[in-house]
């Protein structure tokens, strides 16, 4: 029996549009010698993966300090030519200042079970994120707090220590199945596959096209 609801706060809550968004992309284009948005996109996803493989104990690393790797690594492979204070300034404005997807309200507001939010950024980022959109999880659960980044399945398994139940009846929500929802399976939980794009029909892993869709397989 499912007790509790943690959701993934870049893989099921922030959605790549707006205006912050937009700018973001829109001078990682005119600075940089990458072509488009797909190919700034794919180069952010691969150097955030490969920091967040390494990022715990002694090598723990805040989203915060990837980033700046990661604009480093620009600079060196696409030539990037905005300043580095300005293009992280950018990415921070998109985190807490970009809009939710639009079924993240309705869920928060018809959801009667416990729902925390889980990310390797800071609380402040959240805290932002919520006070701008009227929601009210019941906790949050950082990294920083843990110095371990998800996806590593140290992080994972304190789900259960932070929500005071067993990982078995605790329901793990992403969008990012290669790495988020296999190692928060192998962690005990009872992960779920957000695909609200419909890119993974053919996945065996649990799915669901949107948060609402949760809700009714609770039967809430």
């Amino acid at each position: 029996m499912i007790k509790a609801i943690i959701l993934d706060f870049a893989g099921a809550m922030i959605a790549a549009k707006g205006q912050q968004y937009s700018e973001l992309i829109d001078e990682f284009l005119k600075n940089s010698d990458v072509k488009s948005e797909e190919e700034a996109v794919a180069f952010y996803k691969d150097e955030l993966t490969k920091l967040e493989a390494v990022s715990q104990g002694e090598n723990y690393m805040t989203v915060d300090e990837m980033e700046d790797k990661i604009i480093t690594t620009a600079i060196e492979k696409y030539n990037l030519k905005k300043d580095r204070k300005q293009m992280h300034t950018l990415l921070q404005n998109f985190w807490m200042y970009g809009p939710i997807h639009d079924d993240v309200r309705e869920f928060f507001a018809k959801c009667t079970l416990p729902v925390y939010i889980l990310t390797n950024h800071s609380e402040d980022y959240i805290h932002v994120v919520i006070r701008r959109n009227g929601l009210h999880p019941y906790g949050i659960l950082s990294a920083e707090n843990y110095k371990v980044s998800k996806p590593s399945p140290a992080f994972f398994a304190k789900a259960g220590e932070i929500t005071s139940y067993d990982n078995s009846e605790v329901l793990y929500v992403s969008s990012d199945l290669d790495t988020n929802v296999k190692e928060a399976n192998d962690a005990g939980l009872n992960a779920v596959l957000l695909d609200r794009k419909r890119l993974h029909r053919n996945t065996k892993c649990k799915r669901v096209r949107s948060l609402v869709e949760i809700l009714a397989n609770l039967n809430q």
